[in-house]
């Protein structure tokens, strides 16, 4: 699967992506929400892993980009929540927005390929039959 990892931390970026990478995966990194949606307007992937609390754009503005404006790919939310919004809060309203998953950082490799594994386009985002 060809991944965008979308995250402010270098850090979360990097070992997001050698988690991903040894098991296959091909990943890009993007450190700001609106480079991440432009980046999955232009270039195809497979899965988006996007984090909720970035400077600028807000990550749930950025899921609702991504899963609505740019079907069908799945968009996988991740946060360790914020000083006034605990990450289950954010879990709530990223599922609301169009995110397939949400992870609590900060996650494990398993819980990181099992969100990928489940990661799938909802099915309002297959084609319809006309």
């Amino acid at each position: 699967m060809r991944i965008l990892i979308i995250d402010d931390d270098g850090f979360v970026r990097s070992v997001a992506a050698a988690l991903l990478t040894a098991r296959g995966h091909e990943c890009e990194g993007a450190p700001a929400a609106m480079e991440g949606i432009a980046r999955a307007q232009s270039e195809p992937f497979d899965v988006v892993l996007i984090d909720m609390v970035m400077p600028g754009l807000h990550g749930l503005e950025a899921v609702k980009e991504i899963a609505h404006i740019i079907p069908p790919i799945p968009v996988i939310a991740m946060s360790a929540g914020s000083p006034s919004t605990p990450p289950e809060d954010f879990e709530v309203l990223a599922l609301r927005m169009g995110a397939s998953a949400f992870l609590a950082k900060p996650f494990n490799s398993t819980q990181l390929m099992q969100a990928i594994a489940t990661a799938k386009p909802p099915a309002i985002c297959a084609p319809s039959a006309q």
